[in-house]
């Protein structure tokens, strides 16, 4: 898959860059799924949480777990393993997330993640 284009988020555009996208990877595409996902990483990333302010906007996701990834308003790109729970308030160590860095920096653990991917 290739993903390119503007997203809006809150009132601002944003440009993302195209990846070439490998399996288990893929970007979050359809018209219903861009939302939604937005809407759960907004409500899981709560005021306590490392990533409140910013500006988590959810581009991608695994197919096998429920990592997504996200690029940050500084231009950074972070994994964000969503809890898809109920609790209330959310423990501050949820969800779990990590910073890739830069698009590269993505792009390499996609290709570590593909290899491991397909040697199952």
């Amino acid at each position: 898959y290739l993903f390119t284009g503007l997203r809006l988020q809150r009132d601002n555009f944003m440009t993302t860059p195209e990846i070439k996208w490998r399996t288990p990877w893929r970007a979050i595409q359809f018209e219903w799924e861009i939302p939604g996902v937005q809407r759960r990483l907004d409500y899981e990333i709560t005021s306590r949480h490392p990533l409140s302010g910013k500006g988590a906007l959810a581009i991608g996701r695994r197919i096998d777990n429920d990592d997504i990834l996200v690029v940050l308003n500084d231009g950074r790109y972070a994994n964000v393993h969503l809890v898809w729970g109920r609790e209330e308030p959310f423990p501050v160590k949820y969800p779990d997330w990590f910073a890739y860095g830069t698009l590269q920096d993505f792009e390499a653990a996609m290709n570590e993640d593909a290899q491991d991917y397909s040697d199952k």
